[in-house]
């Protein structure tokens, strides 16, 4: 009986054949600044999840990121940064600009978790392989990994 209701209880708590409970996990890990999360994990588990969308057309958050930028409006800045990371969480040039807004504003535990997060993104494309060849191709996930 208790041998049953242990195996019950691990089934319930990981999910393990739920891409989106596995990425949920991940980024919940993500967001709580876990510093053993797996980049690499993190990103084939995002491109897995139903969340995930290759594709990125920012040319309105660009533009709202460029005039709160020149107007030093680093909280606009930092939203702007955020609406675009709620649907694409690993974006690298978001992450970095989200960094760099922070910074601005000398909130520095979150410009370096974003740091955090865009140096994990980084590492983990650029250890993905050489680039030199088709074998050894880095892997991306979306266009804007390249």
């Amino acid at each position: 009986m208790k041998t049953v209701l242990f195996a019950a209880m691990l089934f319930a708590i990981a999910p393990q054949d739920d891409p989106d409970a596995t990425w949920g996990d991940i980024r919940s890990r993500i967001m709580a600044w876990y510093t053993t999360v797996d980049f690499t994990e993190a990103r084939m588990a995002y491109s897995q999840s139903s969340d995930f969308n290759p594709y990125y057309s920012g040319s309105r958050i660009d533009k709202v990121l460029d005039s709160t930028n020149r107007a030093k409006d680093y909280l606009g800045f930092v939203a702007a940064c955020r609406e675009v990371l709620n649907e694409h969480p690993l974006h690298p040039q978001y992450t970095s600009a989200a960094a760099y807004g922070f910074a601005q504003m000398e909130m520095n535990d979150s410009a370096d978790h974003y740091q955090w997060r865009y140096e994990g993104v980084l590492e983990s494309v650029q250890n993905s392989g050489d680039g030199l060849t088709m074998q050894t191709a880095k892997t991306v996930i979306a266009v804007y990994e390249e």
